[in-house]
């Protein structure tokens, strides 16, 4: 992927998603409050909305 394609709090929010992803799936069982999942799901709607960006602006 380009360099610029993601802004440095996105790229740091995708990292943070990736670690949640590892402890819902290979950790304890986990109780996530639901404020948290809304700020997860909010990120990871901004992750894939500037994704769908780049690959629109990408030449084929």
């Amino acid at each position: 992927m380009p360099e610029g394609v993601l802004s440095p709090e996105l790229a740091v929010s995708f990292d943070g998603l990736y670690a949640q992803r590892l402890d819902a799936d290979y950790g304890d069982f986990i109780d996530i409050p639901k404020e948290q999942v809304a700020n997860t799901l909010e990120t990871a709607r901004r992750f894939v909305a500037a994704m769908q960006t780049a690959i629109e602006g990408h030449p084929r």
